[in-house]
C-alpha cells in the first residue's frame, strides 16, 4: 500500500465513522417546528419533507443515500434543521 492508497483508505474510514455518528430524519415541516431543537442531540439532522404525512417520519439508514443526503445537505440542496443539544 503506497501513501496514496493509505490516505485514500483512511478518508474512507473517516466518512464511515462520521455517517454512522449522524442520524437523517425526513419529517414534516410542522412536525419539526413543534420541537424543541435545544433538547434533540446535535448529530441529528431533521430534513424537511412536505409529502409526508404529519407524524410520520423515515429514517435513513443505508449508508450511501446517508452519503447522498449529507452532501445534498452541504451543497444547501436540501432543508433541514439540526439538534442544538451536545
Amino acid at each position: 500500500m503506497n501513501g496514496k492508497d493509505f490516505i485514500r483508505a483512511l478518508e474512507e474510514a473517516r466518512l464511515k465513522i462520521e455517517l454512522s455518528n449522524k442520524r437523517i430524519l425526513f419529517m414534516h415541516p410542522e412536525d419539526i417546528a413543534i420541537l424543541d431543537l435545544d433538547k434533540v442531540s446535535n448529530v441529528i439532522y431533521l430534513v424537511e419533507e412536505r409529502r409526508l404525512e404529519h407524524g410520520k417520519v423515515i429514517a435513513i439508514t443505508d449508508e450511501k443515500l446517508k452519503r447522498t443526503v449529507l452532501d445534498a445537505i452541504k451543497n444547501n440542496k436540501l432543508k433541514y434543521h439540526r439538534g442544538r443539544r451536545r
